[in-house]
């Protein structure tokens, strides 16, 4: 690109001063727009100035605005933030040139290396120590020294933070401290790359984006896929305000340049039209309103969207069509599975799929997720997604020619895999699938140690956090073991990341914990956790070792914190709920099994199980039948429905209308004998809510093989008050992992916690701080405490 600049009509530039380009490449900086289309739209507004020949100061005003653009890619860097990135370095290096035999301004290029993911030698050449060596965790600039010596330029102030040490809490803090809405928006998105915490960066971004809130649209997509649904109508507006702006991006290109493209003049005015923001039009789908009048501009976007790269002050037509087709692809991919994951048994998700599709054929590359549909159109030139990062998988899968390497159907190609590897170097997510592709081939163990021991090298805290999930987790634990140095590999890209920037399946998985009892570990994790770190998995760990520890008050202190965290349905039911939901049913705690059932239930998944042990344990014979025969419409033939709940109805009824003990016995001792698939945690409940005596509950669990179980032996043992029988059979069941369910180990560890009288852990620490606050009230405090300095200083010059 820069070859293209030195031939063109801007070089070359008349001699300046070191500091006169520095300055006006960090005013360029200045411009931040909340979105990359407004940054592009004011330094497009801005490119005259190029046009006065000889100007090397306004051409790194323009460098380093374009560099700006890209920063919302950050995490998920789609085309145009690469093209802006590289003709931003490029304006820069043409305005270098006009120093002479000065040296040339340093610092400014710690930000093209940080965003051409070179993290590593952006912060040695940022700290004065050129793009040399790798060194370990810096002596750069406090935290609070970070905040405390602000500059004149926002800019400035921004990288200096991110290049010190810090926290992601900190982070977002730092966010509430910056009077620019656009950069603290950007701050508080910093963080959400090396911890994938998109769940915080969302609960705090109205805080920061403050009124332009709707503005922040280049988010959408990544919101969207955590699927909480309190942001739904929020989502609806960032799509409109990214269609606008995108459309006010194509105009800024003019008429001629427009008109140039065949049909995109005519397609333009259609979707710019008033009547495209009619709500009252779109009748099925709020989320289509102003796109059925788009979508002749937005399939432009594939078919008249490429080319080769012109060299232009900003951005070409074609380059904002092709970002259109990218961006809204993507987003509306995701809004699709937003649906999904929110509507169980729903046509909706399917209508609008066909209507999505109906409208953008070329959508269909983007709705591939870890596993290809072959029922999606596709579109014939998967290479023009070599720099949209979330399209990692479609370019490693095996179906479609691609890097001119033709599909033999298999699931990844390896080939394909280490040619992706090499053309979408340092982009991480494609590198997660390229770097898996080639290691499950047949390549050359050493081969991988290399381009794993270059990666570390090369790249920064970024990649060593997408490396580092890569090679920890037990999935690829058979993989991963031909590599000779693997520990090596992991101790290395762990050494740069920052403890609280630490992946948390590392944390996990990498032995930190060794030698740690289950509370001590418990409460390690859950620290991580109350530090900034609010990935669910961690929350899971926790109640896992708390659950081990026995530590039952523990359990539910940590659940009714959790009370107030935005956990998507799925995360909530995987990660937090079993463990106080058996607790709930074990202390008869209706209040907090109405919550967590609630909760469970919220998204699209029916938890069945859930709906059994409550109408167990609250219900009548009643409401669990006609539970069953509703569930019996559903699924016809799942046996659990058809043949045992009947079974254990028909109990029910009879010892209902049976009180003579030799009646009651038999009855109970028929069942048992009979082969029902039910869960012995459901016998308990059925137990204790017709108050069955110890003998009778027994009976449940006296089963004779091959019905019998031994985990029904624990359970007779308890009803028998036979302490020893009990501990022998848990000792078995630890022994041999035999247990039918988490469910019923949980119950069985508060069996075993009251029949064996053991005493509560002692807790003599709080993992989360006293001082702990929701990371949106903290963030509050920090704004308004900016607010009223500013308004002191402000009447402290009108009132001396």
């Amino acid at each position: 690109m820069t070859r293209q600049f030195l031939q063109a009509r801007w070089a070359p530039f008349e001699s300046a001063q070191t500091g006169e380009i520095e300055n006006a490449f960090w005013e360029g900086q200045d411009c931040l727009g909340m979105s990359r289309l407004a940054t592009v739209r004011a330094a497009k507004a801005e490119e005259s100035a190029l046009h006065r020949t000889g100007d090397a100061a306004a051409a790194a005003r323009q460098g380093g605005h374009l560099l700006v653009c890209a920063l919302p890619g950050m995490t998920r860097m789609i085309t145009l933030d690469s093209t802006l990135a590289a003709r931003g370095a490029a304006w820069f290096a043409l305005a270098q040139s006009a120093v002479g035999s000065e040296a040339g301004a340093e610092r400014p290029w710690a930000s093209v290396l940080w965003l051409a993911r070179r993290q590593n030698q952006a912060r040695e050449v940022w700290h004065g120590h050129g793009a040399g060596g790798k060194t370990t965790q810096p002596a750069a600039v406090s935290t609070d020294e970070a905040v405390e010596n602000q500059s004149a330029n926002v800019a400035i102030d921004w990288w200096r933070f991110i290049f010190s040490p810090h926290t992601p809490r900190e982070a977002r803090l730092q966010a509430g401290r910056i009077d620019s809405p656009a950069w603290g928006v950007a701050m508080l998105y910093s963080s959400v790359p090396e911890t994938s915490d998109v769940l915080s960066f969302a609960r705090c971004l109205k805080l920061v984006a403050d009124i332009e809130y709707e503005a922040a649209h280049d988010y959408v997509a990544e919101i969207q896929e955590r699927a909480i649904w309190r942001f739904n109508w929020d989502t609806l507006a960032w799509f409109h305000s990214a269609r606008r702006e995108w459309l006010a991006a194509l105009r800024s290109c003019g008429e001629k340049e427009i008109g140039a493209i065949p049909g995109v003049f005519a397609a333009l005015e259609k979707a710019s039209a008033p009547s495209a923001n009619d709500l009252s039009k779109e009748k099925t789908d709020a989320f289509l309103v102003g796109f059925r009048e788009a979508a002749e501009l937005v399939r432009a976007g594939y078919h008249q969207g490429s080319g080769t790269l012109a060299p232009v002050a900003t951005v070409t037509a074609r380059d904002l069509l092709n970002h259109g087709w990218e961006f809204f692809g993507i987003a509306f991919a995701q809004r699709y599975h937003f649906m999904q994951s929110v509507s169980e048994n729903d046509p909706e998700p399917a209508a609008f799929l066909g209507r999505l599709l109906g409208l953008f054929p070329e959508f269909g590359v983007f709705l591939h997720k870890d596993k290809w549909d072959p029922n999606l159109p596709r579109i014939s030139n998967i290479n023009r997604l070599q720099r949209v990062e979330v399209a990692g998988y479609q370019l490693s899968a095996d179906f479609d020619a691609s890097f001119g390497v033709f599909p033999r159907f298999g699931q990844v190609n390896p080939q394909r895999a280490a040619i992706m590897a090499q053309r979408s170097w340092l982009m991480r997510e494609h590198l997660t699938w390229s770097f898996w592709g080639v290691a499950a081939g047949n390549a050359d163990p050493k081969q991988m140690s290399a381009f794993l021991h270059r990666l570390a090298d090369e790249g920064g805290p970024l990649m060593d956090y997408g490396a580092l999930t890569v090679i920890t987790n037990p999935v690829n634990t058979a993989i991963m073991a031909r590599i000779p140095d693997i520990d090596d590999l992991r101790k290395r890209f762990a050494r740069d990341i920052q403890p609280s920037y630490m992946p948390w399946i590392w944390v996990l998985c990498n032995g930190q914990t060794e030698g740690m009892t289950s509370f001590e570990r418990a409460q390690h994790i859950e620290r991580i956790y109350w530090q900034g770190v609010a990935v669910p998995g961690l929350v899971g760990e926790s109640f896992a070792q708390y659950q081990r520890a026995n530590a039952i008050d523990d359990i539910k202190r940590l659940h009714k914190r959790l009370a107030g965290e935005v956990f998507h349905h799925a995360d909530y039911a995987n990660n937090v709920a079993n463990g106080p939901y058996i607790i709930a049913l074990y202390e008869n705690d209706g209040a907090t099994a109405r919550e967590i059932t609630g909760r469970m239930n919220a998204g699209p998944i029916t938890y069945r199980w859930i709906e059994l042990y409550y109408a167990l344990m609250f219900g009548n014979v009643n409401a669990l039948e006609k539970l069953c025969k509703d569930r019996q419409i559903d699924m016809p033939s799942d046996p659990f429905w058809q043949t045992a709940v009947p079974g254990l109805i028909e109990l029910w009824r009879g010892l209902s209308g049976n009180s003579i003990g030799e009646g009651r016995r038999a009855l109970l001792m028929n069942y048992a004998k009979q082969e029902k698939p039910l869960g012995a945690e459901i016998l308990w409940l059925f137990a204790r809510r017709l108050n069955l005596s110890g003998d009778e509950a027994a009976l449940l669990f006296n089963r004779e093989p091959p019905v019998f179980l031994l985990e029904n032996s624990a359970y007779a043992a308890y009803y028998r008050d036979d302490r020893e029988a009990f501990k022998t059979a848990l000792v078995q069941l630890e022994a041999q992992k035999a247990y039918t369910s988490v469910n019923s180990y949980l119950l069985l560890q508060n069996l075993r916690r009251k029949l064996l009288e053991i005493p509560p852990v002692e807790n003599t620490a709080d993992p989360r701080p006293a001082d702990w606050k929701p990371i949106e009230d903290e963030l509050l405090d920090v704004i308004l405490k900016r607010i009223q300095s500013k308004s002191t200083a402000t009447s402290s010059a009108t009132h001396p």
